[in-house]
């Protein structure tokens, strides 16, 4: 499988449990850089500095909600060129926003529309 991530536009690996997903999302990310992996509530936390660092060029989601509010602050994550790094005890910083990938093993992973410019999933099976 041969996926390349683009800036603004998020990955979505969807499929049944153990059938690889995350093994192929840390394949592909570490085609581009060093890449962390976190759970959904960790992106939604306050402070993000432990995977939104200059140095982290991809993130590695586990999980995904079709909260429409969610997934609208997701959107737009994905789409700004920058986002603030939130340090506790800290001013936030500016830093270049990375690439994202969604795995998950929910039957319909988000709910966006077809022509959704910000997301490319692809369904993973045991097979690849």
């Amino acid at each position: 499988m041969d996926i390349k991530l683009e800036k603004g536009k998020a990955l979505v690996l969807f499929g049944a449990r153990q059938c690889g997903k995350t093994s192929m999302a840390k394949k592909i990310a570490e085609a581009h850089g060093k890449y962390a992996h976190i759970t959904m509530s960790e992106l939604f936390g306050t402070f993000n500095s432990a995977f939104i660092r200059p140095d982290i060029n991809t993130v590695i989601v586990e999980g995904f909600i079709d909260n429409p509010r969610d997934v609208s602050k997701i959107k737009s994550i994905i789409s700004e060129k920058n986002i603030l790094i939130n340090t506790k005890g800290k001013n936030p910083e500016v830093g270049e926003t990375p690439h994202f990938i969604f795995c998950t093993g929910d039957k319909k992973p988000i709910q966006i529309t077809l022509k959704d410019r910000r997301f490319t999933t692809h369904m993973y099976t045991l097979e690849g």
